[in-house]
């Protein structure tokens, strides 16, 4: 009896480990810098310094005969996977000439990051009483994240107390230009430093609050949570987030309305119908009574006129570099070459995953995403993955996803809120 009374302490102490973990790890996605230590060395975050002191602390209560309790399934098996498809990739390139580098370990890094933050997401959910509870507080404290990435986002859009020149060269080195000096066209770039990928973590919030509007019950606040969120995603003049936005507002439409993922009632489609018709009618009535067509419009514009779009034809001068280095090594890649002087960034990340890992490593790469999804829980949050995989898919082709230190730990830890463990694994002394 004693015995299964510490069981059940240690049990709940994991639980509790592992729900504020996570908390803190999405309030540093959302609303904290990456900070530059040591030049040459790439920048750590605040949630990669709260992974170390977990793992730490974790193995320290392992020497005490405490228990640890990980929830394992199908996508951390695939996500290794990618350790070794990336050591055959940097063979091969390493066979075809380019010389490896000690920054080649930044790449197992990341993947280490990535596979940590999801199992303690799903660890969470899994050692929880009442899952689907957790996940709607966790979806809930998003959007707050949300609103306070979005005061970030006005004050540096409109420079107020002129706090712009004072802290955004340290956020975003390569991307303040238009935030200092009056610029006329100024795109925030939040905590995350990049307005493209600010965009997308609006845009990821905006999905959220869709699904919670179209699943449960229109509120004032959801409204105006996803007002604040659009608005946010359309100041940074993203069109590639713009675009993956809509693509996912589609298919949250259409899935749910489905009766397998929702009932059939006429308070549903009513729901489903009254929330359209606020977007379009909010469409019309931005385009018609406010500036956006003057000050905003003019760049989403250029979307139906790529041929003269300066930005679309440059990165389609890149992709060509990305695509001669694909073609050396198709099968495996020519890894991450993180070693390589390269003329330019991929602009594409389904190029540079091509490159990195060739035809093979790409479909295992698509099958490490598909393969979970199909074996997940049939439960609400499963359209929600659906929307994330294929917007994200969209929003890959001009811009990065995957190798977004900030953006795929995000998305993982929604992919575990649909995700079932196969078995929780009892580490003990």
């Amino acid at each position: 009896m004693e015995l299964l009374a510490l069981e059940d302490m240690d049990r709940k102490f994991n639980y509790t480990l592992y729900k504020r973990s996570l908390y803190l790890i999405l309030f540093s996605l959302y609303v904290t810098p990456s900070i530059k230590i040591f030049s040459g060395l790439p920048a750590i975050r605040l949630e990669e310094i709260l992974i170390i002191l977990i793992i730490m602390f974790l193995f320290l209560r392992l020497l005490n005969r405490k228990q640890i309790y990980i929830a394992f399934g199908v996508r951390q098996k695939l996500l290794i996977g990618l350790f070794f498809l990336t050591i055959v990739s940097i063979a091969f390139g390493t066979i075809k000439g380019y010389s490896s580098s000690i920054l080649e370990i930044t790449e197992f890094i990341k993947l280490a990051k990535y596979l940590i933050i999801y199992t303690i997401s799903l660890t969470f959910f899994s050692l929880s009483d009442n899952p689907m509870y957790e996940k709607e507080k966790v979806v809930h404290f998003v959007f707050k994240l949300s609103i306070f990435l979005f005061i970030i986002t006005i004050q540096q859009y409109y420079n107020l107390f002129g706090l712009n020149e004072r802290y955004v060269p340290l956020v975003a080195p390569t991307q303040y230009i238009t935030l200092v000096g009056g610029y006329s066209n100024p795109r925030p770039v939040g905590m995350i430093g990049n307005p493209n990928f600010l965009a997308f973590l609006f845009v990821i919030s905006s999905w959220l609050v869709i699904y919670t509007i179209l699943k449960r019950k229109i509120k004032i606040y959801y409204m105006i949570v996803l007002i604040l969120n659009i608005t946010g995603m359309i100041l940074t003049l993203s069109r590639t987030a713009l675009v993956a936005f809509l693509a996912g507002v589609i298919i949250l439409l259409l899935v749910l309305l489905l009766p397998k993922y929702n009932k059939v009632s006429f308070k549903n489609i009513f729901r489903i119908f009254l929330f359209t018709s606020f977007f379009i009618g909010a469409i019309i009535y931005v385009f018609t009574y406010t500036n956006f067509k003057e000050d905003l419009f003019w760049r989403y514009s250029l979307i139906f006129d790529l041929e003269n779009d300066s930005s679309w034809q440059a990165r389609l001068y890149n992709w060509q570099e990305n695509i001669n280095l694909f073609k050396e090594s198709p099968f495996f890649g020519m890894g991450p070459l993180s070693r390589t002087e390269l003329n330019s960034a991929a602009d594409n990340e389904w190029l540079l995953i091509l490159r990195t890992y060739g035809f093979v490593g790409t479909i295992y790469f698509l099958m490490s995403f598909i393969i979970p999804f199909i074996k997940s829980d049939s439960n609400s949050f499963k359209v929600l993955t659906l929307t994330l995989m294929i917007g994200a898919a969209i929003y890959m082709i001009p811009s990065a996803v995957f190798n977004s230190l900030i953006i795929m730990p995000l998305i993982l830890i929604l992919f575990s809120m649909s995700d079932s463990n196969e078995r929780i694994v009892v580490i003990k002394r």
